[in-house]
């Protein structure tokens, strides 16, 4: 009984033993699948780091692109603007020579007004002939 009592203790360990082999055996499994998905992932984020660095380039390119195209336009404006500035000044300027050629005759007007014309004056000179 002894002899039967030592084998089944023997048996229980070494079923126990095999028991915690497998165990191991399956944690080593799983995380050897871990440290695959692992490496996998790290593979896919050189790519993907690839991928974003190409994108942030072209947006930059894109934005470069668009920052010259508004200094071109803003160059065009101010241009545009200096000679809307120099049409304004010469505008004044040709009313301002309007204004100083009207005041110009209506003072000739005016002067023309006060003394008499050509055949006014031939007739009041004939008028003091005659007397």
């Amino acid at each position: 009984i002894q002899e039967q009592a030592q084998k089944d203790d023997k048996f229980d360990a070494f079923f126990k033993l095999d028991q915690e082999h497998r165990a191991v055996l399956a944690e080593r499994d799983k995380l050897r699948q871990d440290l695959s998905e692992q490496a996998k992932r790290l593979q896919a984020k050189p790519e993907a780091a690839l991928k974003l660095e190409k994108e942030y380039k072209a947006v930059f390119a894109e934005r470069d692109k668009l920052r010259l195209d508004v200094q071109e336009q803003a160059r065009k404006l101010q241009v545009k603007l200096e000679t809307a500035s120099k049409l304004e000044q010469e505008h004044r300027a040709v009313l301002a020579e309007r204004d100083k050629l009207r005041l110009e005759m209506q003072e000739q007007a005016r002067k023309l007004q006060g003394k008499p014309d050509d055949q006014s004056l031939r007739a009041m000179v004939a008028e003091r002939d005659q007397l």
